[in-house]
């Protein structure tokens, strides 16, 4: 009876390692890259939406002020997951660690 439980729960192990090996990338960068990222999130929304990507611009010779008369142009930030997941799992992350 013993040995059958173990058997299912090492079925079920493999199963989550199978599952956990799709979802996540082996390669060790980009292992370190997402780990970056979810420590790095203080909000649910630092986890939802993906990052703006500024690229700074040289600096110019003169400093110039923006014309008021032209729209400033909307940030779109891509949405990458819910912001309950997101919040969970700063929950389980705080959790785990509190010092994030």
């Amino acid at each position: 009876m013993a040995s059958a439980r173990r058997g299912k729960k090492a079925t079920k192990v493999k199963r989550v390692d199978a599952e956990v090996k799709r979802a996540f990338p082996s390669d060790a960068k980009t292992h370190r890259r997402l780990l970056r990222f979810v420590n790095g999130a203080r909000t649910p929304e630092d986890l939802a939406y993906a990052p703006l990507n500024e690229i700074k611009a040289e600096p110019q010779e003169t400093l110039k002020r923006p014309d008021v008369d032209e729209p400033m142009q909307e940030r779109h930030r891509e949405k990458l997951i819910d912001l309950n997941q997101a919040r969970r799992i700063l929950e389980a992350r705080d959790k785990l660690s509190p010092l994030y």
